[in-house]
């Protein structure tokens, strides 16, 4: 089995919900702030919501996450849909899927209303490269290389969730962000915690108008970016 998988232990957070972290990469997977709150207001409040808000007629959105993780963004996506009702089409690249154990085990469901664990592990349970419907809520999970992932679908919203340009520096460089851009829809927009000035760069390099908005606690800043 590949280290990269099995070397995780779950970790406390300021907030006290759980998080990853991985002992190959020395990095969590979530702010140490706070892994809910880091993920409401980047990936919710910033991300989804944000779309919604411009968006306002639109009855479906596709979203493609670069990271998928525990899954919480994506269950957290799935919720915050529960009372709008929009046809969600989820794309998530995943290189290295956590064990399914570790995933029972997180806590999430103690700090969040309308939480269903049956949902949350059925993220983790679904097949990988095939579309799976949980309610209004289709997911489709890509495991692999984002180098060697063809996409299929144009995307509304990106969450750029990858580890740090520090940990990961290729993820964060202008072959793979191209290739995430062209694939976003007119109108797409991007978010990620990351603000750091060489990403902010390549974004803009290529034609993203980029913001520069409050972060979530313990970070002061992250990157908002719209395809016009």
């Amino acid at each position: 089995m590949n280290q990269q998988v099995v070397d995780l232990e779950i970790i406390k957070t300021k907030d006290n919900s759980d998080s990853l972290f991985s002992n190959f990469y020395r990095a969590a997977y979530h702010s140490h702030h706070g892994a809910i709150q880091e993920s409401l207001h980047v990936f919710i409040k910033q991300g989804f919501l944000n779309w919604i808000k411009c968006n306002p007629t639109e009855t479906q959105v596709k979203i493609f996450e670069l990271g998928f993780g525990t899954g919480l963004n994506a269950y957290l996506t799935l919720l915050a849909n529960k009372d709008d009702k929009r046809s969600i089409k989820y794309y998530a690249a995943e290189k290295h899927p956590i064990p399914l154990d570790l995933a029972k085990k997180l806590n999430y469901h103690s700090f969040l209303e309308n939480w269903n664990q049956e949902e949350f592990i059925k993220l983790h349970t679904s097949h990988w490269n095939q579309e799976v419907k949980i309610n209004d809520f289709l997911l489709h999970k890509l495991q692999g290389d984002i180098e060697q992932i063809n996409f299929t679908d144009k995307f509304n919203l990106v969450y750029y969730d990858a580890f740090s340009p520090q940990i990961q520096p290729l993820l964060w460089q202008n072959a793979i962000i191209s290739k995430v851009t062209e694939n976003m829809l007119p109108g797409a927009i991007l978010v990620t915690y990351c603000c750091q000035g060489h990403f902010r760069r390549n974004l803009e390099d290529l034609h993203l108008k980029v913001s520069k908005v409050p972060g979530p606690p313990g970070k002061r800043e992250m990157v908002i970016a719209l395809k016009e």
